[in-house]
């Protein structure tokens, strides 16, 4: 079986799919996860949350990556009803006392991003679950190393929509920086991860589960579903799971971001923009018996 080397950059601990995402990871053999980066506000916080759910998945090895707080231009934004910690930093949803303890690495996630890719060029797979800050941090830090990805898969964007997907807006300029490198990419956007929205059947499956790693992913779950009030959308999952599994189809697309004005953070279709492998339909009962059959690997 052809091993993929893979590095996950993440804003796990708000969305539950980034959660999700990374348990689904962990249970695909074709994946040899080097590492995992945190983006976005709270990466120390971020960093315990992706910590603890590998420990308790028993890959407590994989090593996790603090990674930039803040976008490349625009101030970070809070919500009425966040709260901040004693520094000043927002408090990650999911976040518990008990993951205090665990201790990120003292390298960067843009240190580990150009290490890896320099250890491994054109073998190391890139999944952008979050805003592509650290991608494009690493890409201004040494462009020549950077292309050196094989592919960027990111869970972003939405074509020809009068909105913003949410990891393009949160950091525009960065998505541009990384959608011009010269790196293959792949996008799986809003136009299909719309449609993934858990069946409740299989949430009460899931919540039943007694393993160690799928309790604590529940227990994110829950708390999501309490303050949103709705279920999961598996975005990032599918995202994951797409590179390998022949979920969606994908057609190559030409796609700009906007950087200015009323539509910023939009991706749209243009000739003047970058071409990318981008997803146009899912097969969402397939994908969602290979999600429930991950996880049902994990009770093993």
């Amino acid at each position: 079986m052809e091993k993929h080397k893979i590095i996950i950059d993440t804003d796990i601990g708000d969305d539950i799919d980034d959660a999700f995402a990374l348990a689904v990871a962990l249970a695909i053999p074709e994946y040899e996860l080097l590492g995992v980066t945190c983006v976005y506000r709270n990466t120390l916080m971020r960093s315990k949350i992706a910590m603890a759910e590998l420990d308790y998945y028993n890959f407590g090895g994989v090593k996790v990556y603090c990674g930039e707080d803040n976008p490349l231009k625009e101030p970070i934004k809070m919500f009425p009803f966040e709260k901040k910690d004693k520094d000043g930093k927002v408090i990650i949803t999911h976040y518990k006392d008990d993951m205090a303890d665990y201790v990120c690495e003292s390298k960067s996630a843009v240190e580990f991003l150009l290490e890896s890719v320099k250890k491994y060029p054109n073998e190391v797979v890139l999944f952008s679950l979050g805003p592509m800050t650290n991608l494009a941090r690493a890409y201004q830090q040494d462009s020549e190393a950077f292309k050196k990805f094989k592919k960027i898969v990111i869970m972003g964007g939405i074509m020809d929509q009068p909105y913003a997907e949410w990891n393009i807006k949160c950091d525009p300029e960065a998505a541009d920086i990384v959608l011009r490198s010269g790196v293959e990419i792949q996008m799986v956007g809003l136009d299909v991860t719309l449609k993934c929205v858990l069946k409740e059947e299989t949430l009460d499956k899931i919540l039943s589960f007694k393993g160690r790693g799928n309790k604590l992913l529940a227990s994110m779950m829950k708390i999501w579903i309490d303050n949103n009030k709705k279920r999961p959308i598996l975005h990032d999952p599918l995202t994951i799971a797409s590179y390998v599994k022949p979920f969606c189809e994908f057609k190559k697309h030409k796609l700009e971001v906007i950087l200015d004005g009323e539509r910023r953070g939009y991706t749209v279709q243009s000739e003047n923009g970058n071409e990318v492998l981008y997803a146009t339909s899912v097969d969402n009962e397939a994908f969602e018996e290979f999600v429930l059959d991950c996880l049902t690997k994990a009770e093993q």
